[in-house]
C-alpha cells in the first residue's frame, strides 16, 4: 500500500534590490515609500449607481462595444457630469436598454470585510435587472442572455501624509470585466476616453491559494494574490466597474433560477485597501539584511515519490511590494533531519522583479540521497529551509520566510487507492517556466522495467474549465489502468487558454517530461532534473522512458473535451484513441457571435477577416484529421451546460470523414461510439469509471500478446489533412504540411491511393509537404516487391523510392517538396521554404520560447511614456493571472545602441529569441524605430497616422495600431514581435485593450482601430485589418481596408 506523510519546508528568500538606479532604469514608477510611514485608509461606499443593461457580444469587449457609449462616457453618465457644455446624461433613451426603462439603477453592496483601521475593505455586489430575458432568448438563443452594465461608487483615499504624495492602493475585481478610477476633485475634468482600464479577475483566481503565511490574519490586513496596484493621492474618487454576464463563465441562469422567469445575475467582489506591508512575514533584520518588500504568494512543488523528488524543482511566485527592482539569483535548500547536501537548489536563470510585479522563480533541485527508507512515520512533519539569495555583497539584501508542504508517497505493486497512486510532478515547459501536473501510476507498474514499457501508450486527461487538476477528486475520477500511465496536466491555470496555445504546450510538455522523469522510480535509474525538462529529447542509448510520449489515448471533459478534439486534430499520428465527454465543438458554436454589437456596423468582408482569426481553434474545420481514430463520445441526456447536439454533431462529422477516407467504410462505422447517459447532467462522479469508458480504454491500452505495443495502422483509400498553422499541426499518415501559401487561409492536402504503389496528391493553399524518413521507408517496404513507389502532384511525378534513397545517402531525416511558381520541386532540410514563417492570429504572440520581453519607450513625452509603462504593467499582470505567463521589462535604450537609425544596432544580450512586445511607435520607441528601418513593413506609423504601402492614410483621434512582426533578432526565426501604438492617450488605451489576454477575441495579424467608434460600434470601429503574406508583405486576399 502507498504511504503518505507530510514533508514541511520553511522557505526563506534572500534577494537584492537594485538601488541607486536612474529614473530611466525604473520603468514602472518613481520611487514611492511603500515600506514606511502610516498605512493608507481606503473606504468604498456601499451605494452604487448603474446604467444598463445593454447587449454584450461574446469576447467582444476588447473592442469597446458598449452601444450606449455614443450618448456619453460612463463616467459622465454615472456622475451626471456636464461635458463640453452639455449634460450627456440627460440623453439616455430608455429603449436602448434591455429593460425599456430609465437606464439608471441603484444597487447596494454588502461589506463582507472591514479590517481594523480601514486599510482593507471587501464588498460583495449582486447585479441583476428586471428584464424578461426568456422572451429574448426564445428567438435569439443563449447568446442573447449576455448583458453589460457600468456601475459607480465613491472611493475615499486617505494616505495619512501631509503632502499630496500618492500612496499605493490595491484593487481586485472578481467576476467583473474591468474597472477604472476617476478623481472627483480633478480640475479640469480628465477626458473620460483617456481613462486607464484595469482587467478584472473573470475566473476568481484571487480566491485561489492565499499568501503562504501562518503568522498573519490574511482576511483582515493581507491582500489578494493578484491585485492591481494604483498610486492614488488623498481624495475622493469614483470607482467605475464594467460588469458583464458571460454565458461561458456564469452558465445558464435556468440552473439556479427557481421560477419560470430567468434572471442572469453577476455576483462581483471588490477588494480594496492599502498596499505596502508584505503579506508574508519578514525575518528580523540581521547580518546586513533588511525588512523585505517581497511576498511569497504561491508555491508549486512536486510530490516525493519512492523517496525521490518527482520533478525538475520548485517554483515560487513572488510579488515585489517595494519601489525598487529586485533580482533573485541564488538558492539553498536544507531539510531538517537530513544532510545539507541531500537537496541542492539553484536558479539557472536570474529573475528580475519590477516594482509591483509578480514573477515565478523556478528553482532547480537536485537530490543526492533517496529518502524512502529514512522518512519518519506517517503524520510526522519534517522542516527545512529554502533560501533565495543575491551574490552581490555591495547591494541591499532581504530575507523572508514561508512554508511549503510536500506530499510523500510510497508506491507499491498493489493498486492501493486511486489517490495514493497519484502524485504531482513538476517540469520545464517550452517557454522555460515550471509547470505542474498530476500523474497516476499503472497498477502493475513494477511488473515490467522502463525499457520493456518504452513503447507503451499513455493516457492524457484534460480537465474542464475551473477544475484543479491536482485535486484528488479529479485524479480519482479517472480509471486507473493496469499497464499505462495517466497524465493529468493543469494547462497553466484552471481555465488557461482552453487547451489551446500555451495550455496545449503545457500538456505536451507534461507528457514528454513524465515519460522520461518517471523512470527514476524504478531501480537502476539515477535521478536528474534534466529528465524532467520537456525540451530535452531522449538521446539514443541514453535515459530510458516509461512510455512513448507520441502514443496517447486522449480523454477530456467539457472544456477539456473541446481540448481533446483540439489536441487530436493537431496531432493525429500521436493518438491511439479518444474519449470526449460533454465536450463542445468550438467557442463560436458554444456561445455564438451573432449577438455582437459590431454585427450592426461591420462590413461583411471585415467580418470574414476578423472571424478568420478563430479558424486555428475551430475543431470541426480539421475533423478530417480524425479519420480512422477510435472515439468514444459520451454525454448526459440532461446536460444544461454543453448542449447535447455538440457531441452528436461532431461524432456525425467524424463518421462522415471515416466514410470518405477508409479502405472499407462498412468495417469502420463503429469507430465512433456515442453514449447518451439517461437522466444524467453535465457531470457525474462515475462518468469515466463506468463500464463503457473502462472497456474502451482497456481494450486499447493492454499489450497484445503478439504485437506488443505496436501502433495500429490506419489504412486510407483517401485522406485529407486540414490545417491553418503548420507549426502546430503534425503528420497524418506519412504526410505533413510544413508551409502554407496564404497565412490565415485553411490548407488542405488530399491524398488518394489508386494502386498500391501510386499516390495522387492535391493541395489547396499548400506550399511545402514533408515526409519523415522512417514512415517513407515503411511505405516502400510494404509496396509491391521490386516496384517503384511513386506519387503525383500538380502535374509533377516523383519517385518516393528514389527520394528515400538519396535522402538516406545524405543522412537526412526527412524528405520535402515545395511549390515554387506553380511547379513542385524537392528541397533540402535547410531550405527556408521548408517551413512557414511564424503566424498569427494576434494571441499567438503569447506562445513564446521564454518570458515575453516587454520593451518600454523613452523617446515620448513623460505623459505618453508613463501611459505605455502602465499598459506594460497591466499586460504583465493579466497574462500572469490568466495563464501564468512570464514577462520581463526592457528599456529601449538598453536594446538599441543609437538613436540614429543608420547607426542603430541591437545590443548583444539585451534580447533573446523569446517573443517581444514593443510598446509605442517609431516616434516613441527606439526598437520600433529600428524595426521600421531594418524591416520595411506594408503598414507604417507616420507621426500620428497609419499609412498603407500604397499611401492610403488612416487618421483620427484615438487611433490605435496593433500588429505582429518578425522578431527583431535575425537569428530568432521562430519568434514574433507584437507592436502596439496609439496616437494619443485614448489611442494607447484602445491599443491596450487589443493586447491578447483571453481566447476568443477576433484579432488577426494586424488591425487599425478608431477607438471613438469602436467604443460603441465594436468591430464597426475597425478601419483596416488582416494578415500578412508569407514573406510579411501586404496580403490583398486576406486584408480589409476601408
Amino acid at each position: 500500500m502507498a504511504s503518505i506523510v507530510r514533508l514541511t519546508l520553511i522557505v526563506v528568500l534572500t534577494a537584492r534590490a537594485l538601488l541607486g538606479a536612474s529614473p530611466e532604469q525604473q520603468p514602472f514608477l518613481s520611487t514611492v515609500g511603500t515600506q514606511h510611514g502610516p498605512a493608507a485608509h481606503a473606504r468604498l461606499s456601499t451605494s452604487w449607481v448603474a446604467v444598463g443593461p445593454y447587449p454584450a457580444g461574446m469576447r467582444e469587449q476588447h473592442l469597446g462595444a458598449n452601444p450606449a457609449a455614443i450618448f456619453g462616457h460612463p463616467s459622465d453618465v454615472l456622475l451626471a457630469r456636464p461635458n463640453a457644455g452639455t449634460n450627456r446624461s440627460s440623453w439616455l433613451p430608455s429603449f436602448t436598454t434591455y429593460a425599456n426603462k430609465p437606464p439608471r439603477t441603484d444597487f447596494v453592496s454588502e461589506l463582507v470585510l472591514n479590517s481594523t483601521g480601514g486599510i482593507r475593505q471587501k464588498h460583495a455586489l449582486s447585479v441583476a435587472f428586471p428584464v424578461s430575458f426568456e422572451d429574448i432568448r426564445q428567438y435569439q438563443g443563449w447568446a442573447s442572455l449576455q448583458w453589460q452594465s457600468y456601475l459607480s461608487s465613491e472611493l475615499v483615499i486617505d494616505c495619512g501624509n501631509d503632502v499630496r504624495e500618492p500612496c499605493p492602493i490595491f484593487i481586485a475585481l472578481e467576476r467583473g470585466a474591468e474597472f477604472a478610477v476617476v478623481s472627483r476633485s480633478a480640475s479640469p475634468d480628465p477626458e473620460p476616453s483617456n481613462l486607464e482600464w484595469f482587467t478584472g479577475d473573470w475566473y476568481s483566481y484571487n480566491d485561489g491559494p492565499a499568501p503562504l503565511d501562518n503568522t498573519r490574519d490574511q482576511e483582515s490586513d493581507g491582500i489578494p494574490p493578484q491585485p492591481h496596484i494604483l498610486l492614488l493621492a488623498t481624495g475622493r474618487y469614483s470607482l467605475l466597474l464594467r460588469v458583464m454576464y458571460e454565458d461561458r463563465i456564469f452558465g445558464d441562469p435556468r440552473d439556479y433560477s427557481s421560477s419560470h422567469r430567468i434572471t442572469p445575475i453577476v455576483n462581483v467582489t471588490i477588494d480594496v485597501g492599502h498596499f505596502g506591508t508584505p503579506a508574508t512575514r519578514s525575518l528580523p533584520p540581521s547580518d546586513g539584511t533588511h525588512r523585505s518588500p517581497l511576498s511569497v504568494l504561491n508555491v508549486l512543488a512536486p510530490s516525493i515519490v519512492n523517496g525521490w523528488l518527482a520533478g525538475w524543482g520548485i517554483a515560487v511566485d513572488i510579488l515585489n511590494h517595494g519601489p525598487d527592482a529586485i533580482t533573485v539569483f541564488g538558492a539553498d535548500l536544507k531539510v531538517r533531519g537530513f544532510e545539507d547536501s541531500t537537496f541542492l537548489a539553484n536558479i539557472p536563470v536570474v529573475v528580475r522583479i519590477e516594482p509591483f510585479q509578480t514573477r515565478s522563480v523556478a528553482l532547480e533541485v537536485q537530490q543526492s540521497n533517496q529518502l524512502f527508507h529514512t522518512l519518519p512515520q506517517m503524520g510526522t512533519d519534517v522542516q527545512g529551509t529554502l533560501t533565495l539569495r543575491s551574490h552581490d555583497d555591495d547591494r541591499k539584501s532581504y530575507t523572508i520566510e514561508s512554508t511549503l508542504r510536500l506530499e510523500v508517497i510510497g508506491l507499491a505493486s498493489t493498486s492501493g487507492t486511486k489517490q495514493q497512486s497519484s502524485f504531482s510532478f513538476t517540469y520545464l515547459t517550452g517557454d522555460g517556466s515550471l509547470g505542474i501536473s498530476a500523474a497516476t501510476v499503472p497498477a502493475k507498474w513494477a511488473e515490467a522495467s522502463p525499457r520493456e514499457n518504452a513503447h507503451a501508450p499513455a493516457m492524457l486527461v484534460l480537465h474542464g474549465a475551473g477544475v484543479n487538476a491536482l485535486d484528488p477528486a479529479w485524479t480519482s475520477a479517472m480509471p486507473r489502468q493496469d499497464h499505462i500511465w495517466t497524465v493529468l496536466p493543469t494547462g497553466g491555470t484552471a481555465w488557461g487558454f482552453d487547451w489551446q496555445l500555451s495550455s496545449s504546450v503545457h500538456a505536451r510538455a507534461a507528457v514528454h517530461a513524465l515519460s522520461k522523469g518517471a523512470a527514476i522510480f524504478y531501480p537502476g535509474v539515477s535521478p536528474s532534473p534534466h529528465l524532467w525538462d520537456s525540451r530535452v529529447p531522449i538521446a539514443p542509448g541514453g535515459a530510458v522512458r516509461v512510455f512513448e510520449p507520441t502514443k496517447l489515448i486522449v480523454v477530456g471533459h467539457s472544456n477539456g473535451g473541446q481540448g481533446a478534439w483540439h489536441y487530436m486534430t493537431k496531432h493525429p499520428n500521436e493518438v491511439l484513441a479518444g474519449v470526449v465527454a460533454a465536450g463542445y465543438i468550438k467557442l463560436s458554436d458554444y456561445v455564438g457571435h451573432h449577438w455582437h454589437v459590431g454585427r450592426q456596423h461591420t462590413d461583411p468582408i471585415l467580418n470574414g477577416i476578423l472571424r478568420s482569426s478563430l479558424s486555428p481553434f475551430e475543431n470541426d474545420l480539421c475533423a478530417s484529421n480524425l479519420a480512422g481514430i477510435p472515439l468514444l463520445v459520451k454525454y448526459g441526456e440532461k446536460d444544461t451546460n454543453v448542449p447535447t447536439w455538440h457531441s452528436r454533431s461532431m461524432a456525425s462529422l467524424v463518421t462522415a470523414w471515416n466514410q470518405y477516407s477508409l479502405v472499407r467504410p462498412s468495417d469502420f462505422r463503429d469507430l465512433v461510439q456515442v453514449v447518451e447517459a439517461a437522466t444524467k447532467g453535465h457531470w457525474w462522479g462515475d462518468i469515466f469509471l463506468e463500464w463503457d469508458v473502462e472497456h474502451f480504454i482497456r481494450h486499447r491500452s493492454r499489450p497484445d500478446s503478439q504485437e506488443g505495443w505496436k501502433r495500429p495502422k490506419r489504412d486510407f483509400k483517401k485522406m485529407q489533412l486540414s490545417l491553418t498553422d503548420p507549426a502546430e499541426t503534425g503528420s497524418m499518415g506519412i504526410w505533413r504540411v510544413t508551409r502554407v501559401l496564404i497565412p490565415g487561409r485553411l490548407a488542405r492536402l488530399t491524398v488518394s491511393q489508386s494502386t498500391p504503389n501510386f499516390y495522387v496528391l492535391n493541395g489547396i493553399n499548400v506550399g511545402t509537404i514533408s515526409l519523415e524518413m522512417r514512415e517513407a521507408e515503411e511505405i516502400i517496404s510494404e509496396g509491391c516487391t521490386g516496384q517503384d513507389v511513386r506519387f503525383h502532384i500538380g502535374g509533377t511525378n516523383f519517385s518516393l523510392t528514389d527520394l528515400v534513397r538519396h535522402a538516406a545517402a545524405e543522412n537526412r531525416s526527412s524528405i520535402s517538396i515545395c511549390r515554387d511558381n506553380g511547379t513542385w520541386r524537392t528541397l533540402i532540410d535547410t531550405d527556408p521554404n521548408r517551413w512557414s514563417r511564424p503566424m498569427g492570429p494576434m494571441i499567438r504572440a503569447l506562445v513564446s520560447s521564454g518570458p515575453l520581453q516587454i520593451v518600454l519607450p523613452s523617446l515620448c513625452t513623460e505623459k505618453i511614456c508613463a501611459r505605455y509603462r502602465s499598459v506594460g504593467r497591466r499586460f504583465a499582470h493579466d497574462i500572469f493571472l490568466y495563464g501564468r505567463l512570464e514577462s520581463r521589462f526592457v528599456l529601449d535604450t538598453d536594446v538599441i545602441s543609437s538613436s540614429v537609425a543608420t547607426q542603430a544596432n541591437i545590443e548583444p544580450g539585451s534580447l533573446d529569441s523569446a517573443n517581444v512586445i514593443v510598446l509605442g511607435g517609431p516616434e516613441d520607441n527606439l526598437l520600433a524605430k529600428y524595426m521600421n528601418s531594418s524591416q520595411p513593413r506594408p503598414l507604417q506609423i507616420d507621426r500620428d497616422l497609419v499609412r498603407l504601402e500604397d499611401g492610403t492614410p488612416y487618421f483620427s483621434s484615438c487611433l490605435a495600431f496593433v500588429s505582429l512582426a518578425p522578431h527583431p533578432l535575425f537569428a530568432a526565426k521562430r519568434g514574433l514581435a507584437l507592436t502596439a501604438w496609439g496616437n494619443d492617450l485614448c489611442g494607447i488605451e484602445t491599443a491596450a485593450k487589443l493586447l491578447p489576454v483571453r481566447t476568443g477575441a477576433q484579432v488577426p495579424e494586424w488591425v487599425v482601430v478608431d477607438g471613438h467608434r469602436s467604443a460603441w460600434q465594436g468591430a464597426g470601429g475597425v478601419l483596416a485589418a488582416g494578415w500578412y503574406n508569407a514573406n510579411w508583405t501586404f496580403s490583398e486576399s486576406m486584408s480589409f481596408v476601408s
